[in-house]
């Protein structure tokens, strides 16, 4: 769903979910508060700023402006956790992330003959 679809959206509830996709949203901070109006908790699961697969997919500016969106809004609580994404080789990576674009296919450039490897991914919980 993008930014204008969301905006439509009149559906009311007990909470809205934000699945790894804040961060996708032109405007994080719009988003939270069209979902405070939609329901009185929001769920947001997102990767965090400074983690590694964050860097790797070239998201690291989107993931840092959405948790700067989110820190302005009353935190009620909040998990943070490490985890990695796994490839048996470079060509699943590559598979996975070739639509990112030049930046991205260089900055996993270092695992072409890499196999059965691990990239950190630091992803957190909060309940606003």
């Amino acid at each position: 769903m993008g930014d204008s679809e969301f905006e439509q959206v009149s559906l009311h509830g007990d909470v809205v979910l934000f699945e790894f996709c804040l961060h996708e949203l032109a405007d994080a901070e719009v988003a939270i508060k069209r979902a405070l109006t939609m329901a009185p908790t929001v769920l947001i699961s997102d990767r965090l700023p400074g983690s590694e697969w964050a860097y790797i997919v070239g998201e690291e500016q989107k993931v840092a402006s959405s948790r700067n969106a989110i820190e302005s809004f009353k935190i009620r609580i909040q998990r943070e956790y490490d985890t990695c994404q796994c490839f048996a080789d470079y060509n699943e990576l590559y598979q996975k992330v070739k639509g990112q674009g030049d930046e991205v296919i260089k900055r996993i450039s270092k695992y072409i003959d890499q196999t059965s490897f691990e990239i950190p991914m630091s992803y957190g919980f909060v309940l606003i």
